[in-house]
């Protein structure tokens, strides 16, 4: 394949600046709010009928001078402090690692996968109920071509690209609920590389015999349009291991995913901006769920930014590696430095 020049952080036009605004009044707030949870140390006295919700993130998602949207702090945020965890809007599990960790969760089995090449595991009766909705529209098709066509090619995008269209068919999701994150301008190239995995999509919805009402969003323009927004938002999922070290985890942009559990894609999390000498990191425990985290003390209306590769790398390999893999020539402080 091609390496695709998908730009995660783009200039914003005036109009998409209208359409942020706007979002962010009527929608973002609701929209997020829906897929990041946060805890705070009171729960409420026992037996009160009317427990605490739980405090909002000390955050804000606003639009920087130069790289699209951000995240920025809406109070003082102590090193160490836990900003917000997050929950995947869709995720799917490395075809090497499907048979060892959870369909649903990608928590790490003790036990390996079952006897069937096919089988899939759940870590607990909850995982294997929350998955049933997509589970109840994939077991219907026959997927050995599209996973096989995905194998052969080392692609994993696409995996998450199945897994959100199962959960559309299923009424889980709104097939539009992507349409939020980064866009990305795609050329004729682009597309028609894309076509092989559309086409192998949905000739396995349609052998299934799924009705073409439920099917109607399944055009070729969704499908580029979602792996195009996936591309550039997916994280690579690795678990903290040992001593739950603090590791500067990166998006999966140009990574190979054969050391990850999975990849998933989120929605607050995806709009943080990168920087080489990042104020917070994200960082996954046992599952799926995101934990972003401070680094150092942030003050208040300063921008939070994450590290999407390996910090430790000097300057030129970590331009080359932001330009060829994201897109985009990092200018944040540490790099204007030559450090």
């Amino acid at each position: 394949m091609s390496n695709w020049g998908f730009v995660r952080h783009s200039r914003t036009s005036l109009s998409l600046l209208k359409t942020l605004r706007f979002q962010q009044k009527a929608h973002l707030g609701s929209t997020l709010s829906s897929f990041f949870y946060f805890s705070t140390s009171g729960e409420g006295r026992a037996g009160n009928e009317n427990p605490v919700r739980p405090a909002p993130p000390p955050i804000r998602v606003g639009i920087t001078e130069s790289s699209g949207r951000g995240v920025f702090a809406t109070r003082r945020i102590g090193a160490g402090e836990l900003i917000h965890t997050a929950k995947p809007l869709v995720l799917h599990p490395s075809l090497s690692t499907v048979q060892r960790v959870c369909y649903f969760c990608l928590r790490k089995l003790r036990n390996g996968g079952g006897d069937e090449p096919q089988s899939v595991r759940f870590c607990s009766e909850e995982c294997e109920q929350e998955a049933k909705s997509f589970r109840g529209v994939e077991t219907k098709a026959d997927w050995l071509a599209f996973d096989d066509y995905c194998r052969s090619l080392g692609l994993k995008y696409p995996l998450l690209v199945k897994r959100f269209a199962c959960m559309v068919i299923s009424g889980a999701l709104a097939a539009d609920l992507l349409d939020i994150l980064q866009p990305a301008s795609l050329s004729p190239l682009m597309i028609s590389e894309m076509e092989e995995g559309f086409n192998l999509l949905r000739s396995a919805f349609k052998v299934a015999n799924f009705p073409d009402e439920r099917m109607a969003f399944l055009t070729k323009q969704w499908y580029t349009g979602v792996l195009a927004r996936i591309r550039i938002n997916a994280f690579r999922i690795e678990f903290a291991g040992g001593l739950y070290e603090d590791l500067l985890l990166s998006a999966a942009a140009s990574v190979e995913a054969e050391a990850a559990v999975g990849n998933a894609v989120y929605m607050l999390p995806s709009f943080y901006n990168h920087d080489c000498d990042p104020n917070a990191h994200i960082l996954w425990i046992e599952n799926v769920d995101a934990r972003l985290t401070a680094l150092r003390d942030v003050e208040e209306g300063e921008e939070l930014r994450i590290c999407y590769i390996d910090a430790s790398m000097n300057h030129d390999a970590r331009q080359t590696f932001l330009s060829q893999g994201f897109g985009f020539h990092c200018t944040c402080l540490r790099c204007l430095s030559g450090d």
